[in-house]
């Protein structure tokens, strides 16, 4: 430990418990948006884990319409969580976590590392993490609180890196590859080749390609149960791997207390602990503890640990020290996030700013100022423009039709199976005014022959998929007209177009394959649809022209 345990405790009483202080008005805001979160799921699951109790209570017949109840209900709750709380609780979350990197852990890394520099945005790029060869070259990946600078002699940078991915399909079953700190440091001998040292119990999953490499058996008993040796030099190995520093990777593995992995190659060296959890985070729960601010102050300490366990400042062969570590290599693309991230500094970030920075991230077509695109070749979209308006017209009404066809039938299912359903329960118990109900609904002929063996199972299968049919042509847009004081979108069969003011409604948006329009300012997480699915060409030409129609029309506005 390279720092005085006392030094951290006086901070804390001195400096990071004010700070702290400080923040709980943020970490309330948090925990209170993943409460209420957690409360708007927790009726449906609730339905849905006591299914098998409530069924008992309910007539016979009248059980499995809990368990369709509870997904609607749990899907409708995810839907509301999206719109409602999404953006506001990652926008608090942000503030309330760049606040904590910026104001106490920076704080507890001046003591911890003063040798080095902190970045809590930036991380080791996947290229240095994949270069070593350790882990598994599959999945997503991620790095923060970069770290970077020297102990003694050595030059060094560390960070926090996960990577984890999923086998998909219908078991699809997600493997942890790495989650803790990684180190990469100058060597203190030269490496010709590869040499890996893993942990003797490491999964298979967790671990690199190592098939060119030939595994290497050593002296020390001790280090043989607890490591497993690579290498394509046996030589080099036992060069790298002398029993003095055998002795030196069991300490350090003792006082890690995780499973360490290492690489020597390229005159480097390569070492991940894998504490399998996040390290440098604020407490949501409670707010973070004294325990938990020396736990980060020894974690920043391990890289001096580390290069004075290994005895990486004793130079071997006057092997020079590489400080082209210390420029970094090609540096990991900046969060999307990154824009709104010295707000965030603050406290101060709005949903709305990280709204729009996250549309900005998405590409050009959001942004808005593309240049001219092209009629696509061969669409059947009708642009016509006039003085002061414009008009788009989208093909392909024969998909409207075809909804509103299969929509037609799973209705009249629908009327013939709850028809069947309730005539079969009056039968075996009393269902009241149900039962008038019934009986004054229409006979359909030929869904009445199928839907009286199973009504209720009939009901379900076409009242669920009829619903989102009815949504499809109901609200598949088929005209669009932009003015000086409106636009005019009209949708399935309405006779009417729907009006939208202008302001607030002055900006297009494209997402996947369809274009919106949404308001000048403000939070947009739901936009009025301004076209159906379209192919990507379309889009961005409809979007274009939709612009230019704005910009045009505010232009000659009165």
């Amino acid at each position: 430990m390279s720092f005085d345990p006392a030094a951290i405790e006086h901070l804390y009483d001195t400096v990071l418990a004010p700070k702290l202080s400080e923040l709980e008005g943020l970490r309330h805001q948090v925990k209170g948006i993943i409460t209420k979160a957690a409360l708007t799921l927790a009726v449906p699951f609730l339905l849905f884990w006591f299914g098998g109790l409530i069924e008992l209570l309910l007539p016979a017949g009248l059980g499995s319409v809990v368990s369709v109840l509870s997904f609607v209900l749990i899907f409708a709750a995810v839907l509301y969580i999206g719109i409602r709380h999404l953006i506001p609780g990652l926008t608090a979350y942000l503030n309330y976590r760049q606040r904590f990197k910026h104001e106490v852990v920076a704080e507890i890394f001046k003591i911890a590392c003063p040798t080095a520099a902190y970045d809590p945005n930036r991380g080791i790029p996947e290229s240095v993490f994949d270069e070593a060869g350790l882990f598994a070259a599959r999945g997503s990946y991620k790095s923060d609180d970069l770290v970077r600078g020297t102990i003694g002699d050595t030059p060094f940078e560390a960070a926090e890196v996960g990577r984890q991915y999923s086998t998909g399909g219908k078991n699809s079953t997600t493997y942890i590859v790495f989650k803790g700190l990684f180190f990469h440091i100058d060597f203190n001998k030269k490496v010709r080749g590869t040499t890996i040292v893993v942990p003797e119990s490491a999964p298979s999953y967790r671990l690199g390609d190592h098939g060119a490499l030939q595994g290497v058996s050593l002296e020390d008993p001790d280090f043989e149960r607890e490591f497993a040796v690579y290498s394509d030099g046996e030589v080099e190995a036992r060069y790298i791997l002398t029993p003095a520093m055998m002795e030196r990777l069991l300490s350090l593995r003792a006082r890690a207390g995780k499973p360490v992995y290492m690489a020597f190659k390229n005159h480097r060296v390569y070492l991940g602990i894998h504490f399998d959890r996040a390290l440098f985070e604020p407490g949501i729960a409670s707010t973070t503890s004294r325990e938990a601010i020396v736990e980060m102050a020894e974690l920043f300490a391990l890289a001096d640990t580390i290069v004075r366990e290994l005895d990486l400042n004793t130079r071997i062969w006057t092997k020079d020290v590489d400080r082209s570590l210390l420029q970094g290599s090609t540096e990991a693309p900046p969060d999307p996030l990154d824009a709104v991230a010295a707000q965030a500094r603050t406290g101060t970030l709005t949903t709305e700013q990280l709204w729009t920075a996250a549309l900005a991230a998405t590409g050009p077509a959001h942004a808005g100022d593309e240049g001219p695109v092209a009629r696509p070749e061969g669409t059947s979209i009708a642009i016509a423009r006039a003085p002061g308006s414009l008009t788009v017209a989208y093909g392909g009404t024969v998909t409207m039709i075809v909804l509103l066809v299969l929509w037609i039938a799973s209705v009249l299912v629908s009327i013939s199976a709850a028809r069947a359903f309730v005539t079969a329960m009056s039968a075996t118990m009393g269902v009241g005014p149900l039962a008038d109900l019934a009986a004054a609904l229409p006979a359909i002929p030929v869904a009445d022959d199928y839907t009286a063996s199973l009504p209720l199972a009939w009901l379900l299968g076409a009242a669920i998929p009829g619903s989102l049919l009815g949504l499809g042509w109901m609200f598949r847009v088929r005209r669009v007209e932009i003015g000086p004081d409106a636009v005019h979108i009209s949708r399935g069969l309405r006779p009417w177009p729907r009006r939208y003011p202008r302001p607030p409604y002055e900006k297009v948006v494209v997402v996947e394959r369809a274009v919106y329009i949404g308001r000048n300012e403000g939070l947009n997480l739901v936009n009025p649809s301004a076209s159906p699915m379209l192919k990507a060409d379309e889009a961005r030409w409809v979007a274009y022209e939709m612009r230019q129609a704005l910009r045009e029309t505010a232009a000659s506005a009165p």
